[in-house]
């Protein structure tokens, strides 16, 4: 079978699928707005933003700031990745890299985790995904 053979034999069983549509259904979950073409003006301050990005005048950086959070603006993301880990290991784990801290003072602790243990998490003073 060719390709526009199967596209038509495509298009054949959509057109029948379509007619045994029940209206109330496709009236119920017909798109209310179709989504709407961007005007120049938002379509140029896009274009503006990323060539100024490209260029080094733009710059947003990621802010590893919390309220709990005690550390440089400059500081970078150091990934824990503990998914599919136990949460007692997972709290070991988490106190041995609290220990370690002082040294990484230049590094912000980011958790990856599976375990749903935020107050603990919280308490160390981490971001936590």
């Amino acid at each position: 079978m060719t390709l526009r053979a199967e596209i038509e034999e495509l298009r054949r069983e959509l057109a029948g699928l379509l007619r045994e549509a029940e209206t109330d259904l496709v009236r119920r979950y017909a798109l209310q707005n179709p989504p709407r073409r961007l005007s120049l003006y938002r379509r140029s301050r896009m274009l503006v933003g990323k060539v100024l990005r490209k260029l080094g005048f733009l710059v947003e950086p990621w802010l590893p700031g919390q309220r709990h959070f005690e550390g440089s603006e400059g500081a970078r993301p150091f990934i824990i990745w503990a998914l599919g880990t136990e949460r007692e290991t997972l709290r070991i784990a988490c106190r041995g890299f609290q220990k370690l801290q002082p040294a990484l003072s230049g590094w912000v602790p980011v958790l990856v985790t599976d375990v749903a243990d935020f107050a603990f998490y919280t308490r160390l003073g981490w971001l936590v995904e």
